[in-house]
């Protein structure tokens, strides 16, 4: 379990960005609360960076590959 300090300095991601992948309404960062303070599981934090690199990191990627993805079914069943 590292905190966010150490998994910034592991990731070299700011502490800021770290806090605002905690808030992402889509798919937030998997974090624990223990008496307050913010620690993050290595192996859940290299996992779900690994999932963000498909390029779904917002909702307006989510909304963009699911309109491409409609927009390609379309195209095969015509």
């Amino acid at each position: 379990m590292l905190s966010l300090k150490k998994l910034s300095a592991y990731s070299d991601i700011s502490v800021r960005t770290l806090g605002s992948f905690l808030k992402d309404p889509i798919d937030p960062m998997p974090h624990y609360r223990p008496r307050g303070k913010i620690y993050v599981r290595l192996g859940e934090f290299n996992d779900w960076m690994a999932k963000r690199r498909c390029g779904v990191t917002s909702r307006q990627d989510l909304e963009r590959l699911v309109a491409e993805t409609a927009a390609g079914l379309r195209k095969t069943s015509t």
